[in-house]
């Protein structure tokens, strides 16, 4: 395993089968530079909850692509943000984390929580368009088909459809 700084995981490896393609490769995704986030994760020592330490936490594991560890913090900072469009932002970004680091029962769960806790939101279509995606990666066909069609209901001129429905199609040609 490799880690940042701070001891946090950056990826890992089970054991001794990975050969050293596979650990270069890892590697390769690493961040040479952690300077941008070290007065951040300073100053998470002395308040852990340090609203402007942890967005800049976020953003770096962010742009760097490291998806579950930009999470960790993403959720810690969900707690505590008080502006609504930047708590359905925060749930979105962890939502669709889950969903490129292949953890998509959490991206279920996260776009869900977001359906509840925002159900006004003008977001909800791209909340619901990652719960449609997240249950096709979990092979949850008859739940996506169910979505899709309140997706369609609900979001009739949407630039997301012909997408879901080439995703839906592919689900079920898979089936076969």
């Amino acid at each position: 395993m490799t880690t940042d700084p701070w001891g946090n995981g950056l990826n890992y490896s089970r054991g001794f089968g990975s050969n050293s393609d596979d650990i270069l490769k890892r590697l390769k995704f690493v961040p040479k530079d952690f300077s941008p986030i070290k007065d951040a994760n300073l100053q998470l020592e002395t308040d852990k909850n340090d609203h402007a330490a942890l967005e800049r936490i976020v953003d770096f594991y962010n742009q760097n692509k490291l998806y579950f560890q930009s999470n960790q913090y993403g959720k810690r900072l969900y707690k505590i943000e008080t502006d609504t469009p930047k708590r359905e932002n925060l749930l979105l970004n962890i939502g669709f984390n889950y969903v490129r680091v292949g953890l998509s029962d959490e991206a279920e769960d996260a776009f869900k929580d977001f359906q509840k806790e925002f159900p006004q939101s003008s977001q909800n279509e791209i909340a619901l368009y990652g719960l449609i995606y997240a249950s096709l990666q979990e092979k949850k066909n008859g739940t996506a088909e169910k979505l899709f069609a309140k997706f369609k209901t609900d979001y009739p001129t949407s630039t997301y459809l012909a997408q879901l429905e080439e995703w839906l199609a592919d689900a079920k040609q898979k089936k076969k």
